[in-house]
């Protein structure tokens, strides 16, 4: 499809082998025995580019300054392009934000507890969802992740769901009100974890998964919060919202990323699904 804008002429290419003139990559593949996939520096096959080409050098470099422009964030009242926000939402954050910060001793303090070069709506302004969604959670590059090591003996399913109800039990005895969830020191969450959840994360490819249950005690303490999300049209209406945590792990030796996926009801965090990757 052709067509023109305030960038210049571009077309789009899809799953090119090589990177036209003047364009810009979106995404790049690889095509492996189950079908595309996003490129990985772990495989050892071809990589086809997609994205868009524009018609000359001058319109590639309006459109990567354009880009940049809408990257810029006005102060005023946080209204990025392409970002919808309710300003309603917004100003009840940002007194929030304040709120917290007031009570917990940390207004208008840098990350290293020095006093902040911004001024008081900028320091606000940058701890907002909707500066992190465009720009990126800058607090979470603060945050001291512990890398969690497990190197438990657990070789199949069936060990696994045993090491999770020992696991429980310790946390009924250990909770105040006897539940057998297990709680996140980043943010206080309670998590609760049932054996489907646990048959769902070891229904994955990767032996290494099933070594995850033994120790999600572990894994969940120490996970880092990455950001909500609204559930899809598929989730049950009683879904209130996803939330996505991180974790670095290592499993007897081989180092990994670990992505926790949450789902949020009225009556707590349910729905655990652990995956790791390289």
């Amino acid at each position: 499809m052709e067509y023109y804008n305030k960038e210049g002429r571009l077309t789009d290419f899809t799953r090119e082998k090589t990177k036209p003139t003047n364009s810009v990559v979106l995404k790049e593949e690889m095509n492996g025995k189950y079908g595309w996939f996003e490129a990985s520096m772990r495989y050892n096959l071809p990589t086809y580019y997609s994205g868009i080409t524009f018609d000359s050098p001058r319109s590639l470099k309006t459109y990567e300054k354009y880009e940049q422009e809408k990257r810029e964030i006005k102060w005023s009242n946080l209204e990025v392009e392409s970002f919808s926000i309710n300003r309603e939402d917004i100003d009840a954050e940002r007194r929030d934000i304040e709120r917290k910060a007031k009570a917990d001793g940390t207004w208008l303090k840098a990350p290293n507890g020095k006093d902040t070069n911004l001024s008081p709506k900028q320091w606000v302004d940058v701890r907002t969802k909707a500066f992190k969604a465009w720009f990126g959670d800058w607090e979470l590059m603060q945050k001291e992740v512990v890398n969690v090591i497990i190197d438990n003996n657990i070789t199949n399913r069936k060990e696994a769901i045993i090491a999770l109800t020992s696991l429980k039990e310790e946390q009924r005895r250990k909770n105040p009100d006897g539940g057998e969830y297990f709680i996140c020191e980043d943010t206080g969450d309670k998590i609760y974890v049932s054996n489907s959840d646990a048959k769902h994360s070891m229904s994955f490819r990767n032996a290494d998964q099933i070594k995850l249950v033994g120790s999600i005690d572990k894994i969940i303490a120490n996970a880092v919060f990455l950001r909500e999300e609204l559930p899809n049209a598929d989730e049950p209406s009683a879904t209130l919202r996803i939330k996505i945590y991180y974790v670095p792990i290592n499993v007897n030796g081989t180092q990994y990323s670990a992505r926790l996926t949450v789902k949020e009801y009225e009556r707590g965090n349910f729905g655990l699904l652990v995956k790791i990757s390289r």
